[in-house]
């Protein structure tokens, strides 16, 4: 369910997480050590939560049965989010998660923003504001970031999609290609 999304975080878990592919390095680490845990263990009664009533008595009964009879009833948590790329170091390191990535074609995902561009964001907000991540990136890398932010605020964010799409794809994957040689024990 993507809780490294500020929509899911919010609507789920009632957090406000500063941005889309949020780098943990570059956030308050407790608070986000916080707000994982919460997603991986939530309270029995959570008042955050904006559940309507029968999924709130689900969830509950859920939570006592993995908590009461863990071998029986607790899962294996999975982490499908493709939002939390850049975190995926720290989630490793700090709740000893398996890591496997999925490629996706690049022709694919800019063919899906095309469809929907509200999913392309704002790199000055993805790289700009990060600048831990920032430091992950080449000279080239660091300088195609730099004319997307300058095409993005000339024209507004989504105004060369193709374009925008395919650097953001070629910079989301370069950090894969280095996760591979830094983490061999990663599935890719």
């Amino acid at each position: 369910h993507e809780p490294f999304s500020p929509e899911t975080a919010e609507r789920e878990f009632g957090w406000k997480l500063p941005r889309w592919f949020l780098n943990a390095e570059d956030w308050d680490e407790k608070k986000l050590y916080q707000y994982i845990e919460r997603v991986l263990c939530p309270p029995l009664v959570d008042s955050k939560l904006k559940l309507e009533f029968p999924r709130k008595i689900k969830r509950t009964a859920q939570i006592i049965a993995e908590r009461g009879f863990p071998k029986s009833f607790a899962p294996r948590h999975l982490f499908k989010d493709p939002v939390a790329i850049f975190s995926a170091p720290w989630l490793a390191n700090k709740f000893n998660f398996e890591v496997v990535v999925l490629i996706r074609h690049p022709a694919s995902y800019v063919l899906s923003l095309i469809k929907d561009p509200s999913h392309l964001h704002s790199f000055e907000k993805i790289f700009k504001a990060q600048p831990k991540l920032l430091e992950r990136y080449n000279s080239n890398e660091k300088e195609l970031i730099q004319q997307i932010i300058e095409l993005q605020t000339r024209k507004g964010v989504g105004s060369q999609i193709v374009f925008e799409a395919s650097a953001f794809w070629r910079l989301f994957y370069s950090q894969v290609l280095q996760y591979k040689s830094m983490y061999p024990n990663w599935v890719s």
